[in-house]
């Protein structure tokens, strides 16, 4: 159905979208039941798609022309009369083929007065009308005659034979070499492999009391070379051939053998190859010579070609087996935070039936794992972006089916504070360009490590004083600051990293004399800490250190780099042996790095009154340390790892002491003569107001020789 005055685009003006013009099919076949709507096939104007020339009216006319091609499918032809070619002509003629998927969407031939075959001038209105299909000089052809009102003139055109051709390869478009086989019989000089192949030619429609020679240019990729198959002898090797097709009548397939050769210098069989075939019809001179309409496949056509090997369906399977990293003497374990080279071993197996195509391997590292690789011969390793240590190695050897390769990584494993983590694995993975997604689940093998540290942990101690002197204290119940305690003491614990590998966290345990006999020994003033590595230290001494909020009378009591411990309120472990009783101290210390010490400062006062009261002096005071790992790093081994409990000792010394007398304090002393020398001073004052220094008094002193008096001496002893 023709609808001249459709406008696609309507108001579009400059893109030439006014009055193009519509063609509508509907399909009355037997395969489609017809229904008023219904299945519609829409045939664009030519200006839309072709010229974009607007105002063509295209539909203006439709003729049905018969079976021209003779297909079996009957062709139509659709004016568009006011399409303009040139100022002096105007109108076209289309020309649309029935086929079995119906009418084609895209003509096969325009018609214009212009056509150099017609070259008419002055047409105008060229496919206003057109005759239905009519066969006027009788030759079993049917011919065409289009009107040109405005031109008052009508056009005949005797029509052509149409013949329908294509080229096509014999057995299919895909051929496989088997590049094992190096007995190609055609090439006599090196051996070669070599694959036959069938490049045939199909003729349909109508052949008039002529021929028809199609003439073709047969060429293959450069990794390749072609000759015919019926060549004998020593000949030439050439990568193009020329040739032709000749047919003499209609229904005819003409098939041409050639050999085609891979070169035997192939670098890389996995490359795609091609064999491609330019051809078309060579000109005949003939009054009915036909016309050539080239169907499905239209030149040019091409051709697959795998070196692969016969079995085209066929697909290699990768696997890894066998891999083991040996470090020195050592297999599968690396040591926390020390670098040392060493062998990566592992086995590629092709399981599949085919060549595995550009095979690669990526070796995946574990975090806090790099891998330095030194060399890999004949390979070329990258690493890989974005993954550090990791790497992807290219392998130029390709791998045939069912065999397998050893390959060896020569490396430097550099292992950096790995930290309290599960077990590690270096996961390698073989891959190949041509491998199906079904049979990759063998292709990765994620090798366990055994993560060991050398970590020699080793626990000093040291206190500030040997030997603290007791002066004169004060009863606990009359103490307010600290120093009213008595002399203040200072053990330390340091804990030193002498291995290479990062040392774990770990629990310090310090044990210090608190009371003997309910007698008080020590008073715990401070806990510090200096760690050298990242994290804080912290204790349980939130119920023992400085339980009675004693106050300080100075300040600056932490040294350079101490600082306070953070407190951890828990249970304390008390133990008594000996009469001695003992509390306990637990501080987590964070890991610690090589080289690296954490200490642990304890601030004491000695209680001064209650050790002189009991007599205890001179005592030896002892505090003792252990240190443990924690549970989650069992899977680290420790190497020469101190396992003694080192002690701190202060000795206390103090002298002879009266316990019946009474301590008087050198303010009153002082006070007591201050008030003795106003007491005289008054005293001679009111004598000498009285006139008793104006009387004469004459003493007379006896003297007893055998008696004496004897005068008692007041001595005041301080201990300092």
């Amino acid at each position: 159905v023709g609808a001249p005055m459709y406008t696609h685009g309507l108001g579009q003006v400059s893109h030439g979208a006014l009055v193009n013009g519509r063609v509508y099919i509907y399909s009355t076949s037997l395969i489609k039941a017809l229904t008023i709507g219904g299945n519609s096939t829409v045939v664009h104007s030519p200006d839309d798609y072709r010229t974009g020339v607007s105002g063509a009216q295209f539909g203006t006319s439709i003729a049905s022309l018969g079976d021209l091609d003779r297909d079996g499918f009957n062709d139509i032809a659709i004016g568009a009369p006011f399409e303009n070619s040139r100022e002096d002509i105007m109108g076209a003629v289309y020309l649309f083929y029935g086929s079995s998927d119906g009418l084609m969407k895209e003509s096969l031939q325009r018609i214009s007065p212009s056509m150099a075959e017609m070259n008419l001038v002055g047409v105008r209105g060229f496919g206003f009308s057109i005759s239905r299909g009519l066969d006027i000089d009788g030759n079993n052809h049917n011919d065409l005659l289009i009107g040109a009102p405005f031109s008052n003139k009508a056009i005949l055109l005797k029509s052509r034979p149409v013949v329908q051709a294509e080229m096509f390869f014999l057995p299919s478009d895909s051929f496989a070499f088997d590049i094992t086989d190096k007995k190609c019989p055609h090439h006599h000089e090196i051996e070669s492999s070599c694959v036959r192949i069938r490049l045939c030619a199909r003729l349909g429609g109508v052949l008039p009391q002529t021929t028809l020679t199609l003439q073709y240019s047969l060429s293959v990729s450069n990794r390749l070379l072609v000759i015919p198959a019926n060549t004998t002898g020593e000949v030439a090797l050439p990568s193009a051939r020329n040739g032709s097709i000749t047919f003499k009548s209609s229904g005819e397939r003409i098939c041409e053998a050639y050999i085609v050769i891979a070169k035997p210098s192939v670098p890389n069989p996995c490359l795609s190859q091609s064999i491609t075939v330019q051809w078309n019809a060579v000109p005949n001179p003939a009054p009915l010579s036909p016309v050539l309409r080239k169907t499905k496949a239209k030149s040019p056509i091409s051709a697959r070609v795998s070196l692969l090997g016969p079995c085209q369906h066929c697909h290699p399977d990768l696997a890894v087996t066998d891999a083991v990293l040996k470090m020195n003497a050592d297999s599968n374990r690396v040591i926390d935070g020390f670098s040392e080279g060493g062998e990566l071993v592992f086995t590629v197996r092709n399981n599949g039936r085919q060549l595995a195509c550009r095979p690669f391997i990526t070796v995946l590292m574990p975090t806090g794992i790099t891998l330095e690789v030194d060399m890999l011969p004949g390979n070329s390793c990258v690493p890989i972006e974005g993954n550090k240590g990791s790497i992807r190695c290219h392998i130029p050897s390709l791998l045939s089916a069912n065999k397998q390769e050893e390959f060896v990584l020569l490396l430097n494993v550099n292992v950096k504070r790995l930290g309290p983590s599960p077990m590690k694995s270096i996961s390698i993975r073989a891959e190949s360009s041509n491998e199906l997604n079904t049979t990759l689940s063998d292709n990765l093998f994620n090798l366990k490590l055994s993560v060991a540290s050398r970590s020699n942990v080793m626990v000093y101690a040291q206190s500030t004083k040997d030997t603290a002197q007791l002066k004169t204290g004060l009863a606990p119940h009359l103490v307010k600051h600290l120093e009213d305690i008595g002399p203040m003491l200072t053990h330390t614990i340091q804990v030193l990293n002498e291995g290479p590998s990062l040392a774990p966290p770990s629990r310090l345990s310090i044990f210090f004399p608190h009371s003997t006999a309910s007698i008080p020994l020590l008073y715990l003033r401070a806990v510090e800490y200096n760690h050298g590595g990242e994290g804080r230290v912290s204790c349980n001494t939130s119920t023992i250190l400085n339980p009675k909020y004693y106050s300080p009378r100075g300040t600056g009591l932490h040294p350079e780099g101490y600082v306070p411990v953070i407190n951890v309120a828990s249970s304390h472990a008390e133990v008594c042996s000996l009469g001695v009783c003992r509390r306990q101290i637990t501080c987590s210390l964070p890991a610690l790095g090589s080289g690296l010490a954490s200490s642990i400062r304890l601030v004491y006062h000695a209680w001064t009154q209650p050790i002189l009261d009991a007599a205890l002096v001179p005592l030896t005071i002892k505090t003792n340390g252990s240190i443990l790992g924690f549970d989650d790093w069992t899977h680290f081994k420790w190497v020469n790892e101190d396992t003694s409990h080192p002690a701190m000792a202060s000795t206390v010394l103090g002298g002879k002491v009266n316990k019946t007398s009474q301590t008087i304090e050198l303010w009153m002393i002082i006070m007591a003569i201050v008030v003795a020398i106003l007491a005289l001073i008054i005293l001679l004052l009111i004598l000498k107001k009285a006139g008793f220094f104006k009387r004469k008094i004459s003493f007379e002193m006896r003297t007893a020789s055998s008696s004496s008096d004897t005068g008692q001496r007041t001595r005041v002893r301080s201990e300092v």
